[in-house]
């Protein structure tokens, strides 16, 4: 593990890495700046929208990186960003709404998050193109949706609630097909985090008892838990999958039965 600093701020914390080992996070104290680090320049604020807050999320293969940042000095109003090194903070706007957030980006530059909608009473995922903007993408029936990471082939995955707005269910989203619900694992409640180019989705979901686990998704199989994909006395237990890379490694959090410490684990299947 190595130490990549704060930039002369108090904290920070990465979110995101690339192919080419550059990493994005935030670093903060009384306030908060998105940065993007590399082995060669180190750490590099990357600015705000006029406010006094920002945060990366995440970064692509080409070193663009996504987040949100506040736009007036009185820190009320976020906004979902792109930033390069060639153009610098980019505001994608809202779907009508005064707040957005940005969480994902792949490499044709489609860009996924989530946006309050006008009157700020519910929020939208949210897919932005340079060509046609920001497009809502709905919801399972309910009134909230969060679009969480995007594929390379464009597609989308996340949560939304379902009618009533009383549990939430993941989905993924693909231009042909719309909204699908994942399911869960016979619980109430699951949220997808990550994609990969063959489709495999992971996140967590609810078992029959109420607990959460790490799920894999996979089209003609659907949701199994990741618990299943290691040694049965391995003392692990798996609360919840983050991403899924296209070799199949997937990072997440655990921890092992006789401590009750949250521990960051990766597993390759």
């Amino acid at each position: 593990m190595q130490d990549l600093g704060a930039d002369g701020l108090v904290n920070s914390g990465a979110t995101g890495i690339n192919a080419s080992g550059q990493v994005v996070g935030t670093a903060s104290a009384s306030t908060s700046m998105a940065f993007l680090w590399s082995s060669t320049d180190g750490m590099l604020n990357l600015g705000t929208l006029g406010g006094n807050f920002s945060n990366a999320t995440g970064i692509n293969d080409q070193a663009d990186v996504v987040g949100n940042s506040t736009t007036t000095i009185t820190d009320t109003v976020s906004h979902a960003f792109t930033w390069n090194a060639g153009r610098g903070m980019r505001d994608l706007g809202t779907l009508g709404g005064n707040n957005s957030g940005a969480l994902g980006i792949n490499n044709h530059r489609q860009v996924v998050g989530y946006s309050y909608l006008s009157g700020e009473s519910v929020y939208h995922a949210f897919l932005w193109t340079s060509s046609g903007g920001m497009k809502d993408l709905g919801t399972l029936g309910g009134s909230y949706s969060v679009a969480a990471a995007i594929s390379d082939s464009g597609a989308v995955v996340g949560s939304s609630t379902l009618p009533g707005d009383g549990v939430q269910h993941a989905f993924l989203w693909t231009k042909s097909k719309g909204m699908q619900d994942l399911g869960t694992l016979g619980g109430s409640d699951s949220a997808a985090n990550g994609i990969n180019k063959s489709g495999e989705v992971v996140g967590w979901a609810n078992t029959l008892t109420g607990v959460g686990g790490a799920f894999l998704w996979k089209s003609g199989k659907g949701m199994e838990k990741l618990s299943r994909q290691i040694p049965p006395d391995s003392g692990w237990l798996l609360g919840s999958a983050a991403r899924i890379n296209n070799v199949g490694q997937i990072s997440g959090t655990g921890y092992v039965k006789a401590y009750p410490l949250a521990m960051t684990v990766v597993l390759t299947f």
